[in-house]
């Protein structure tokens, strides 16, 4: 018996002596684990190249960092706290940040103990607690849900297409920035399990992370530049690869991989999102 783990079927086991002498054993009496090599790379160290090269007692995890699994944080080296997911009794060691609850953040290991990067859409990430619902965020914060989790996010008055590129914070209550840290960047209403919710002359769609948002239906054609106006592309595109001198308004195909023209394909960004993107892009990792 086998399940697969990263893409290579590995053997399930209960102890090491189920296992080859260069592995170990992710299960214990009673718990079925995997057998995983015993390899080079220490805890934190870059498993992007090679998810079996972590050393024993930590596996690949979403940040391409070997991570050491935990139920309290003295499984954790002194400096470091173990993370739990929302409703969860095991999580994963990680290092702690001097980012404090709402500065912007790309990953986990950039907040204080106790925070969390929460990333959604194309948002950037900001450093915050989970939440069951508004009361359970300070007075100038909102709880954003989505599937998988939930987060407390500052509140501002900007709605749909209003800007945000001074940061996150300048979204209302409902809304998610989209495209931080561009000049550019805009608010999008959040309307995961309500695609009504939007307003006139916008659709919801799906943005990535699990989360769907209110993107406003603009006049920029598909194949076209959005550089300058990244929330003005037609409805059923979105604007990827956003920079200073970048940007192109691509087909959505989460729904319909095969709606693609004939010389693209349908990529599906590491966020869950999406687009309809030249071949050569896809080979090269598309822009987003």
């Amino acid at each position: 018996q086998a399940r697969e783990t990263g893409g290579r079927c590995q053997p399930t086991c209960e102890s090491a002596s189920e296992c080859l002498g260069s592995e170990w054993c992710t299960g214990s009496e009673g718990i079925e684990g995997a057998c995983l090599p015993d390899g080079d790379t220490g805890e934190y160290g870059d498993c992007g190249d090679d998810p079996f090269s972590c050393a024993e007692g930590t596996f690949c995890g979403g940040e391409d960092q070997c991570i050491r699994q935990c139920e309290t944080n003295q499984d954790c080296a002194p400096s470091d706290v173990c993370q739990l997911a929302q409703g969860a009794t095991s999580g994963y060691c990680r290092q702690t940040g001097d980012n404090t609850r709402g500065q912007e953040c790309a990953s986990n290991s950039q907040c204080e103990a106790g925070l969390f990067c929460a990333l959604a859409a194309q948002s950037i990430g900001v450093c915050t607690e989970a939440c069951t619902g508004n009361d359970a965020c300070e007075e100038d914060e909102w709880c954003f849900r989505t599937q998988g989790y939930s987060a407390c996010l500052p509140s501002g008055d900007q709605t749909t297409g209003g800007s945000c590129a001074d940061g996150a914070e300048a979204c209302a209550p409902g809304h998610i920035c989209l495209y931080g840290g561009e000049e550019e960047a805009f608010c999008a209403r959040v309307c995961t399990g309500f695609p009504d919710s939007c307003g006139a002359e916008e659709t919801c769609e799906f943005g990535g992370y699990n989360t769907n948002v209110c993107l406003p239906d603009g006049e920029i054609e598909v194949g076209q530049s959005c550089q300058d106006s990244p929330a003005d592309c037609q409805a059923g595109s979105v604007c990827i690869g956003v920079s200073e001198d970048s940007g192109t308004c691509a087909a959505l195909c989460a729904s319909d991989p095969g709606s693609c023209e004939e010389d693209e394909v349908c990529y599906f960004f590491d966020s869950g999102l999406a687009t309809c993107v030249p071949e050569e892009w896809a080979g090269d990792g598309a822009p987003l």
